[in-house]
């Protein structure tokens, strides 16, 4: 099968997969996004294990504990917030985060604990957080709205895809060529246009609770913020030499090639919506 053959298939399946666990119902949602976040802590740790901690060290391979932690954080947030378990579990949060220090403390001929807390204390932050923000979104006071996540995706998907058209149309001006030669200025205002004009649309073609002037401040995040994101993801990739997070997602990449944009903005997409929503 050829790489393009590979690639579409890959999307439609992912298409599939996403619009199913979006809409069908706040358990698939997070079922889903379950899913996406063990993946994603695992692709993480697998990074870490590339990461020159120290020449005398071993890389730990630390991705089925991590991941179970993580994803533990994960569930604590969304089956709290959506009042399937008492909200007072939420408390284990910290003493389970806590407890990367207490494994560095214990874990023979630990050379640089300082830099293993701090790469393993990224992971929730950079990945369990926003997978449970998206679900906190979708189920904003309690009202579980699938089309507002649509919406957000969709306005990600327009600011890259048009990004990406523009850039290679016209784009000369090199955006920030230390992280990512290929992006230009030009690509990400075309990116931008297209984001905003679809949010301008998601109100009227996607009915939700959500005004034009909402959907115009979310546009604004994503696209900021997403657009940072990618390049957040490229630093950590040039930095390692890998074109790839992982294999996950056949022509694709992995989880967090494709999430980069969105874990990165949802936190602020989360603060639009609290503020102005």
């Amino acid at each position: 099968m050829s790489n393009l053959a590979t690639r579409f298939l890959t999307a439609v399946v992912f298409v599939a997969i996403m619009l199913t666990g979006i809409y069908y119902s706040p358990l698939s949602l997070f079922l889903l996004f379950l899913l996406i976040n063990f993946g994603g802590f695992w692709e993480y740790h697998t990074l870490i294990d590339l990461y020159p901690i120290n020449k005398h060290e071993k890389p730990r391979r630390e991705r089925w504990t991590m991941g179970l932690m993580g994803t533990l954080i994960y569930m604590l947030i969304v089956l709290a917030y959506l009042q399937w378990i008492p909200t007072i579990y939420m408390v284990l949060i910290m003493p389970l985060i806590s407890g990367l220090f207490l494994k560095e403390l214990f874990a023979p001929k630990s050379k640089s604990p300082f830099i293993r807390v701090a790469l393993n204390l990224m992971g929730p932050i950079y990945i369990a957080v926003p997978c449970g923000l998206i679900n906190i979104i979708a189920n904003y006071n309690h009202t579980f709205e699938p089309n507002r996540l649509l919406g957000i995706f969709l306005v990600i998907w327009a600011n890259d895809a048009a990004a990406y058209l523009v850039g290679r149309l016209i784009g000369k001006t090199p955006l920030f060529p230390r992280i990512s030669p290929k992006k230009t200025w030009e690509g990400s205002i075309g990116g931008a246009v297209g984001g905003l004009i679809v949010a301008g649309l998601i109100p009227h073609v996607f009915p939700n609770d959500f005004g034009e002037f909402v959907w115009y401040a979310v546009a604004v995040a994503a696209i900021l913020f997403g657009s940072l994101g990618d390049l957040v993801e490229s630093m950590f990739k040039r930095s390692l030499g890998v074109k790839d997070s992982g294999g996950l997602l056949p022509g694709h990449g992995g989880i967090l090639d494709r999430f980069d944009a969105l874990f990165f903005a949802i936190p602020f997409i989360y603060a639009v919506v609290v503020i102005f929503a």
